[in-house]
């Protein structure tokens, strides 16, 4: 997954870097899960809600950012479920400043590697360096 920033993101990492309004960033990010592009709105009216899912904090998931690319991925499995009945298909994940469904703000977003309609008892998974992102 590449990931791109909502306009919340955007606005939050320019205020603070650039000295206009301080952000108190989160000490934790969760990963979510959509069955439709929440856009670079963040919206969240696509977000799963059905039995076995739950938001994924991935802080300490994450590897550090490498510094000639300025990348950054999962350097563990990141793991949903397992389902509680079948889920429709992901399009979309969005990173999270929140554990709740349905809440927080969106900091950023994008499409899974693949898309996949995750069957009852299933988990859903992101492999290691699956979840790819930088700053642009």
């Amino acid at each position: 997954m590449s990931a791109n920033f909502t306009k919340f993101g955007r606005k939050v990492i320019l205020d603070h870097f650039l000295g206009r309004i301080a952000y108190a960033f989160p000490v934790n990010v969760y990963m979510a899960l959509f069955v439709a592009d929440p856009t670079d709105e963040g919206l969240l009216s696509g977000e799963l809600s059905q039995a076995g899912y739950a938001r994924v904090e991935i802080s300490a998931l994450l590897g550090d950012v490498v510094l000639a690319s300025g990348i950054i991925s999962n350097s563990a499995l990141i793991e949903f479920g397992p389902a509680g009945e079948d889920w429709p298909e992901i399009s979309a994940i969005g990173i999270m400043d929140s554990a709740t469904i349905g809440a927080g703000n969106m900091i950023m977003f994008g499409p899974p590697v693949t898309t996949r309609i995750v069957v009852q008892g299933e988990p859903f998974q992101i492999q290691i360096g699956q979840f790819t992102t930088r700053l642009r």
